[in-house]
C-alpha cells in the first residue's frame, strides 16, 4: 500500500467516524406551550411542528408544503386552496389556517406515461425559523404538511455597479 492510499484511507475513516458521532448527538428543543392556540374544529386537524434549536436562526427559513398524495400524470399539478396567517396577542404568536377541498388543477399536456402517486401541493408557505415557538397549522383532515429548512449562504456577495 502506498503512503497516499494509507492517508486517504485514514482521512476517510476519520470523516465517517466524525459524521457518525455528529448524527448520534440528540437535537435540543425548547419547551413549548401550545395552550394559547385555538382548539381544533371538527372538520380539521392541528399540525404542530417543533423545530430544534439551531445556531444563527436568523439565517434560516422554513418552507411549508401543504398537500396530499394523488395520482398525477406528467402535467404540473397544484392543489387548490388558500392559507391565511392569523395572530394571537397582537402578533406575538402566529398560526396558519388552510382551506382546501382537495381539488387540484393541472396543465394540459399530452402524457404518454401512466399516472403515478405524487405529493400535490398548494403554493408553499415561507416563514421564519424560530425554535422558541411552534409552527401551528389547522388543515382539513385529508391534508398533509411537509417542510424543509432553507439555510442562508454565509458569504454575502458584493454588487458591482456599472
Amino acid at each position: 500500500m502506498t503512503k497516499l492510499s494509507i492517508i486517504i484511507t485514514a482521512l476517510t475513516t476519520i470523516l465517517f467516524a466524525s459524521n457518525a458521532i455528529a448524527q448520534k448527538q440528540p437535537k435540543k428543543f425548547e419547551k413549548l406551550d401550545i395552550s394559547i392556540y385555538p382548539k381544533t374544529k371538527q372538520d380539521s386537524k392541528r399540525i404542530i411542528i417543533q423545530l430544534p434549536i439551531e445556531k444563527n436562526e436568523d439565517n434560516l427559513k422554513i418552507e411549508l408544503f401543504v398537500g396530499m398524495e394523488k395520482m398525477a400524470d406528467c402535467n404540473s399539478h397544484t392543489l387548490e386552496g388558500k392559507s391565511t396567517e392569523k395572530n394571537i396577542d397582537g402578533g406575538a404568536y402566529n398560526y396558519f389556517i388552510v382551506e382546501s377541498t382537495g381539488v387540484s388543477v393541472s396543465t394540459k399536456m399530452a402524457c404518454l406515461d401512466a399516472p403515478t402517486r405524487k405529493f400535490v401541493t398548494m403554493q408553499p408557505i415561507l416563514t421564519s425559523y424560530n425554535s422558541k415557538l411552534p409552527i401551528v397549522l389547522y388543515v382539513p383532515q385529508n391534508i398533509e404538511v411537509k417542510y424543509r429548512i432553507w439555510r442562508a449562504d454565509t458569504i454575502i456577495q458584493k454588487v458591482k455597479s456599472k
